[in-house]
Formats: C-alpha cells, sequence, structure tokens
C-alpha cells in the first residue's frame, strides 16, 4: 500500500513537471509570435541603423519597390509602397521601424508611377498613417477622367490606380502635388533632390519615375523607380548642362533589375559603388546589367529576394545591415520543444527506473 501511495505520488509529480514545462513552452511560444519581427531586427543588427543619424530602407516586397527615409530632423519619406500582395508584411515592417524611431505620422510620400507594384501597398498605408504631403506621378487616373483635358497628361485604366488615386485625395489634412523638380534641405547636412521627367506625356508609364537624389555628408543614395533609358539619357543630358557631376554612393537599380532599364552610360555617369535591387522574380536582376554594373567595378550588390530587407545608417560613418529571412523563429522554437520534451521524458523514465532499483 505505501510503495503504491509513492509510485502515484512520483506520477503526479511528474504530471506537475511535465505540465509547467508545457505551460512555460507555450508562454515562450506566445512571446516569440508577437515578438518574431522584433526579434529578427535585433538579431541581424538593426539597432545600429536605429542610431544613426539618417536611416534608409529598401523592403522586401517581392518584385516590387518600396522604400523609407527617415531624417535627422525625424521626418520621414517613403517612396513607393510595393504591391498589394505584399501590403502586409511592408506595414508590419515599416510600423515596427516608425515605432522605434517614435514617429507617428509619415510626412511625404512620393509615388514615381502608376504601376501596380509600385503603389499597390499605397490604400493601407494610407489608411494606417496620417500621410501629410502626397506627390503624385503626372498619370491620370479612370475617376480623374473629368479633368483630364484641364492637363492633358496620359490616363491609366486600372482600378488599382484609381482607388489610390481617390485614397490620396481624401487623405484629411494632406496636400497633394505633381511629382515636379523639388530640393528639399533637412538641417545643414542633409538634402533631397527630385529630377522629374522633363516631358509631360511619355508612351511608357516606367518613363514617368523621376529620381530622387539623397545627400548626407559625404554619402549620397540614389533612388530610380523604373527609371527607363530615355529617362536615363534626360536626366545625363540635365546634369551635363548643368555642368554637374553625380557621384552616387548607393544606387537603387531600376525596374528590379530589369536588362532593359540601367544602361552602361548612365552607370559610368554617376560612377555608384554600392547597388540595391528590389527584385523577387526568377531572372531578375538581370545577367546583363549584373555585368554593367561590374563593369564599374561595384563593391556589392544587396538583391532584396536574396538578404531581405536592406537598411543604411549614414552618419560619419555608413552602416549596412540586411535582415535575412533564414532566421525562422517559429521553426527554432518548435525544435527546441521537442528536444526539451524528449529530454523531459527521458529524465522522467529513469527516475522511475532508479525508483524501482
Amino acid at each position: 500500500m505505501k510503495n503504491a501511495k509513492i509510485k502515484h505520488f512520483n506520477i503526479s509529480k511528474n504530471v506537475i513537471i511535465k505540465t509547467f514545462f508545457l505551460v512555460l513552452l507555450l508562454v515562450v511560444f506566445a512571446f516569440f509570435l508577437v515578438n518574431h519581427n522584433a526579434i529578427n531586427f535585433w538579431y541581424n543588427g538593426f539597432s545600429d541603423i536605429f542610431s544613426s543619424e539618417i536611416q534608409t530602407y529598401f523592403f522586401d516586397v517581392g518584385q516590387a519597390n518600396a522604400s523609407l527615409i527617415i531624417f535627422p530632423n525625424g521626418q520621414s519619406m517613403i517612396i513607393d509602397t510595393g504591391s498589394k500582395e505584399t501590403q502586409d508584411e511592408f506595414a508590419r515592417e515599416l510600423s515596427f521601424i516608425l515605432s522605434k524611431n517614435g514617429v507617428e505620422e509619415i510626412d511625404f510620400l512620393i509615388l514615381t508611377h502608376s504601376d501596380e507594384d509600385h503603389i499597390g501597398g499605397t490604400v493601407a498605408l494610407l489608411k494606417a498613417f496620417q500621410v501629410n504631403n502626397n506627390l503624385r506621378p503626372k498619370i491620370m487616373s479612370v475617376s480623374e477622367r473629368e479633368v483630364e483635358n484641364t492637363y492633358g497628361y496620359k490616363t491609366v485604366e486600372t482600378q488599382i490606380y484609381s482607388q489610390v488615386i481617390t485614397q490620396i485625395y481624401q487623405e484629411p489634412n494632406a496636400r497633394v502635388e505633381f511629382v515636379e523638380d523639388k530640393v528639399f534641405a533637412f538641417g545643414n547636412q542633409t538634402s533631397l533632390q527630385i529630377f522629374a521627367g522633363e516631358k509631360e506625356v511619355y508612351s511608357q508609364t516606367n518613363s514617368y519615375s523621376p529620381f530622387v537624389y539623397l545627400q548626407h555628408r559625404e554619402t549620397s543614395v540614389l533612388f530610380t523607380g523604373d527609371a527607363t533609358i530615355e529617362r536615363e539619357t534626360e536626366f545625363i543630358e540635365s546634369l551635363e548642362k548643368q555642368s554637374r557631376e553625380l557621384d552616387v554612393d548607393f544606387l537603387q537599380v531600376a525596374h528590379h533589375g530589369s536588362k532593359y532599364n540601367t544602361s552602361q552610360e548612365f552607370l559610368d555617369a554617376i560612377k555608384p559603388n554600392v547597388a540595391i535591387v528590389c527584385a523577387g522574380d526568377e531572372g531578375y536582376p538581370n545577367e546583363e546589367v549584373l555585368k554593367r554594373l561590374e563593369n564599374v567595378k561595384i563593391e556589392e550588390v544587396y538583391v532584396t529576394k536574396v538578404v531581405g530587407l536592406v537598411g543604411l545608417g549614414i552618419d560619419e560613418k555608413v552602416v549596412i545591415k540586411i535582415k535575412t529571412t533564414s532566421v525562422d523563429l517559429p521553426f527554432v522554437f518548435v525544435a527546441l520543444s521537442c528536444v526539451c520534451l524528449c529530454w523531459l521524458n527521458f529524465i522522467s523514465t529513469r527516475t522511475n527506473r532508479w525508483k524501482k532499483l
């Protein structure tokens, strides 16, 4: 009878221990789920970016484009919003980055052109954040057909673009302007210049993409959208007319690395040191483009489908971090849970055998 009580006590004790560890594992699992994004940012060293004077991010949004700049004065700018397909992931990462910087509103949004892979996340963005200044392309939507003759601009008959333009004009207390040549100053050491298309109407929507040139201290970044070779030629010729050289440290390669963009003449003119390619499909970036980048002795090419989110921290020095997609914390948790349960079962079995002896 006494042995039966001892055995019953040992079984109860083992059940309590296993239950405790199972509850603990569930708590840890819940923590991982809630903080998965934060842990990944921490794991990949993005705290160095968050402490920089200028922060620039190139999001991993598949075969699409979305970028963010946070300036020294706390103002923020988004250039394109990715596709509708990737809007949830874009929103999660954007929200985390903005919260880490105490940013509650977006000061500027630039939409380079009307293609879905550059504007698809705009409606969700505008619903989540107050955007104070919207810079839209000189392309009319179906919802604006009645004012087409007023401007004489090209009209694009896509539902997503119509939704985006409608939502932009419904944004409370916000300004909406067409993309034009413009220069912004953010303190004494930071400037951003927009080089808009010189024509009022282009045959391709990609050709409306402006060049956006960011300079902080001695470091520069050039955003290109889907700028075509036609736009590249305009850009180079305008610089030559001004007798201006525009060396670029970091180049966001146009049109996801398509072979029909980023000409050798363009690369020779701007002499980039590092290239970032926002791409998700097979065949991008194109081998011909990679060869051209090699010809100008590019130091490094970061492709978002390979390395994930790319972050640049710019002050007296430049910090580059990538948020790799290889750190699968839920998988790690499950693996560790299995190991712990096996270990507990092993210990329990050994204890019972020892007591029988």
